[in-house]
């Protein structure tokens, strides 16, 4: 059975965290399960999707990928499958439970879109395709 975990952003902290999910008074946190709850920004949520990369961490909703020499992409839900959607917009993805030992996460869309140094807007367009 596939393990429920959640990541998010905190921007006061620069941090992300990971734990279970909840809501108070219309904002989000993170349960740390240490006793630690951290208000998060309701964007940057994502939720542990199963799948491990080439090093063995954890891969969550919206993660940035690399994976060849050439090709970067995110993990996104799609009709019911985990996907590599690419970078490119092409009609193209890939099941990611044939690609997840293959790839690298090398960030993610709240923060670091493609991992070349861009900062993403809250609202990423790339997130609402």
């Amino acid at each position: 059975m596939r393990e429920i975990e959640f990541k998010g952003y905190n921007k006061e902290t620069h941090r992300w965290y990971e734990g279970m999910l909840g809501k108070f008074d219309n904002k989000y946190f993170i349960d740390t399960g240490t006793g630690t709850k951290v208000y998060v920004e309701e964007e940057s949520i994502s939720q542990y999707i199963g799948f491990l990369d080439k090093n063995k961490k954890k891969i969550y909703e919206g993660d940035v990928l690399h994976w060849n020499i050439e090709y970067y992409g995110y993990a996104e839900m799609n009709h019911g499958s985990w996907i590599i959607l690419p970078e490119a917009l092409t009609t193209e993805n890939y099941l990611l439970n044939d690609w997840a030992d293959k790839v690298e996460i090398i960030g993610n869309v709240y923060n670091d879109l493609y991992g070349r140094g861009k900062q993403a807007e809250k609202s990423v367009s790339i997130t609402h395709r």
